[in-house]
């Protein structure tokens, strides 16, 4: 009886162990994917405000990007529109002007030096903070009002230019 007593007693206590080993080991697997469960959860969160970031940064890129292209329409607009004034000032006075070829050829002469003298007194009012880009348009913008000055087609002018070896 003592000896069956102390069998039960043997394989309670080995029950008991077992029993407290799975618990353990059921604990100590909880705590390791808690903790696992966490570092995923610091990460997934790290990278969520490393995205909102890179979004932020990307819409201000493509504001800045639409703001600059705005820009660039808006002054070619503008362009547009004073070449097309210039354009319609030029036929207007295209009709009212003689032929070339009848005017006396000092009287040319002297007109192309007027022309290209008004011409560089203008090119040298431009300010010298201006970038490539404003250069051109200001020039372009020079060459037409002084076409239309002087009652000449930009081809005209600029073949004036070219032989009196204008490098501006």
């Amino acid at each position: 009886m003592v000896l069956l007593i102390m069998v039960v007693a043997v394989s309670y206590i080995q029950a008991v162990l077992r029993q407290t080993k799975a618990d353990n080991s059921f604990q100590l697997g909880r705590r390791s994917n808690q903790t696992e469960i966490l570092a995923l959860q610091s990460a997934t969160d790290s990278l969520k405000t490393r995205l909102g970031r890179q979004e932020v940064i990307h819409a201000e890129s493509l504001l800045q990007r639409d703001k600059l292209l705005q820009k660039n329409v808006d002054s070619l607009s503008g362009i547009i529109g004073a070449q097309e004034q210039t354009l319609i000032k030029i036929k207007k006075n295209a009709a009212t002007v003689k032929p070339a070829a009848a005017q006396n050829p000092v009287d040319t002469e002297k007109r192309h030096r007027e022309l290209l003298a008004y011409y560089t007194k203008k090119y040298e009012s431009l300010p010298a903070d201006l970038t490539e880009y404003e250069r051109k348009i200001a020039i372009s913008e020079i060459r037409l009002e002084t076409a239309a000055k002087y009652s000449l087609s930009l081809a005209e002018f600029n073949r004036i230019r070219e032989s009196q070896k204008f490098k501006y």
